[in-house]
C-alpha cells in the first residue's frame, strides 16, 4: 500500500480491555510491534513506521493543526534517543510528553556504570 502511494497509518486504541488486555496506549511500543509486523526493519522502513503514528495518522484523522510549527497544537513525545532505531532497539524512556504545549509529564533517567 505505501508503494501504491496509500496513506498508512498505525495506533492502538486497546488499553487492557477485553478485545486487547496486553494494550498499554505507548506509541513507541505500538511502532516496535508494527515493525516487526510488517517486516519493516531497515532504516528508511524504521522511519516510515515512525511516521505511520505521528505524520501518517494526523493526514488519517485530517487534522489541520498537527505539528510543532507555530499555530499547532504541539503535542508530543521526546524520546531519549539519537534516532528511531535506538529508540526502538532501546525501549528509550519518554522523557518528556506534551499537550498543547504544556508539559503533562517527565520522565528522569538515571544512568550509572560500574565504575563511576
Amino acid at each position: 500500500m505505501l508503494e501504491a502511494g496509500v496513506n498508512v497509518s498505525c495506533g492502538q486504541d486497546c488499553i487492557r480491555d477485553p478485545f486487547y488486555p496486553f494494550g498499554r496506549g505507548d506509541p513507541l511500543e505500538v511502532t516496535f510491534l508494527t515493525s516487526h509486523a510488517a517486516h519493516m526493519s531497515r532504516p528508511h522502513e524504521i522511519e516510515t513506521v515512525f511516521d505511520m503514528q505521528t505524520g501518517a495518522a494526523a493526514r488519517t484523522m485530517r487534522l489541520e493543526d498537527y505539528g510543532a510549527e507555530p499555530g499547532c497544537v504541539a503535542d508530543l513525545v521526546i524520546i531519549d534517543a539519537a534516532d528511531p532505531l535506538e529508540a526502538l532497539t532501546r525501549g528509550a524512556d519518554r522523557t518528556h510528553v506534551i499537550k498543547r504545549g504544556q508539559v503533562v509529564a517527565e520522565t528522569v533517567t538515571q544512568r550509572r556504570t560500574a565504575w563511576s
